[in-house]
């Protein structure tokens, strides 16, 4: 069970990394699905099942707002990379 913690951890490592280094709201839904899926793991093997349950629909839904914002900025600014745009910016 510690070994499934720790690559459970090591993964949510590597989301929060393409959180960081990708510039995409795509990238950004892929960051976020791969660490809720992690952390979905984790509880699971612990034994929490209804736990990882809960993670997976609010890693869904994560997923989903975000794929959603992807899209309309896509259409209105005709691109996704968060440099681009300006309105983001403070």
């Amino acid at each position: 069970m510690a070994v499934v913690a720790a690559v459970a951890l090591l993964v949510v490592g590597v989301a929060i990394a393409i959180l960081i280094l990708r510039r995409s709201f795509v990238a950004a839904a892929a960051g976020a699905a791969l660490g809720t899926e992690a952390l979905a793991w984790a509880a699971a093997s612990a034994g929490a099942r209804d736990t990882a349950l809960v993670v997976i629909a609010l890693g869904v839904a994560t997923v989903v707002a975000l794929v959603g914002a992807a899209i309309g900025v896509h259409r209105r600014r005709g691109s996704d990379h968060v440099d681009e745009l300006q309105e983001l910016q403070g």
